[in-house]
């Protein structure tokens, strides 16, 4: 596979999209969670896990009851890093500080979250995995930690036809 340019490779897949190289795995990604089924041993998938928690209960926890949660899942960020599984984690600033841009012909700058839900998406991981059972497995590591909330689980598709930036 020739890396991540935005091109897609030259081998077709029948049927299904193409393959491209992801820049942080370098490992061809974007045909979804089967497949291991597509019968390509040492093949391996991104995929995201989406934390999603209710805001009030997140920030009703005490500096030391975070404290002690981000400690618990630290160590397993270090578990998945020293298996090779870990890419970007990211934990997102509060809802109120969002800014939706609704889509359209004259897009709509709105202060704020969209929608009003009970939980909200508050993080997110990007593994390293061979299979869906494999991302699974490591998402109940990492819900093991957590008090509340839910962990989704997405395989991840490249979409980056300019490349990244320098």
């Amino acid at each position: 596979m020739e890396a991540f340019s935005g091109k897609r490779s030259s081998e077709p897949r029948s049927g299904l999209p193409r393959d491209v190289v992801c820049p942080l795995f370098e490992h061809p990604v974007g045909i979804g969670h089967t497949r291991s089924s597509l019968g390509k041993k040492g093949i391996r998938m991104l995929y995201s896990i989406l934390c999603y928690e209710s805001e009030a209960l997140a920030s009703a926890r005490t500096k030391q009851e975070d404290a002690a949660m981000m400690v618990r899942l630290r160590a397993v960020q270090q578990k998945l890093h020293d298996q090779g599984k870990l890419g970007p984690v990211a934990r997102l600033m509060p809802t109120t500080t969002a800014t939706t841009i609704m889509v359209g012909k004259e897009p709509l700058v709105i202060d704020g979250p969209f929608a009003e839900t009970k939980e909200q998406l508050l993080g997110f991981y990007v593994i390293d995995c061979a299979t869906l059972e494999d991302a699974i497995e490591t998402a109940k590591l990492l819900a093991r930690e957590k008090p509340h909330g839910a962990l989704e689980i997405r395989p991840v598709a490249v979409f980056n036809p300019v490349g990244p930036s320098k």
